[in-house]
């Protein structure tokens, strides 16, 4: 298993894993698998090539995308020390291999060389237990609760 960048080329394979995490998992994005099955081949391409965002991606010994990370920065001058860590998922059949810990870690590391960063945020849901534990373990703390905050299947 590797941890890389991919190439734009890639997008379709992309597109894939993370539809995948949008529909097996909708309670923990922010983004619905609806909305993002529409999406065009620019915007997944766009998305791999963001000035304003940073993806790493688990990649198996079949070269198989098998789990992603992301982090955003903000455009606004205010917040431009801020970075958040997003679409943060591991296929189930790789999960409790270390592989999401690996991403975690690679991404938190790629964040901290930019030098005006000077805040990490991530939000997890409560549910997903294994998740928070990680982030507590890699310095994280929680300073707040969202309510309401995601809406799936009316609840």
């Amino acid at each position: 298993m590797k941890l890389c960048k991919i190439d734009v080329s890639r997008w379709k394979e992309y597109k894939k894993l993370r539809l995948h995490a949008l529909k097996y998992n909708p309670i923990l994005f922010g983004s619905s698998y609806n909305d993002e099955k529409k999406l065009t081949q620019k915007n997944w391409e766009e998305r791999l090539n963001s000035i304003l965002s940073e993806s790493l991606f688990a990649i198996d010994d079949d070269n198989k995308l098998i789990g992603m990370i992301a982090s955003l920065y903000s455009p606004k001058e205010t917040q431009r020390h801020v970075a958040m860590i997003v679409s943060f998922y591991v296929l189930p059949e790789f999960r409790g291999k270390g592989i999401g810990k690996k991403l975690l870690i690679e991404i938190l590391k790629k964040i901290k060389q930019k030098k005006q960063i000077k805040k990490i945020k991530v939000q997890a849901a409560k549910i997903n237990s294994l998740a928070l534990n990680m982030y507590r373990k890699l310095g994280f703390r929680e300073v707040g609760t969202l309510k309401k905050e995601v809406k799936v299947n009316n609840k």
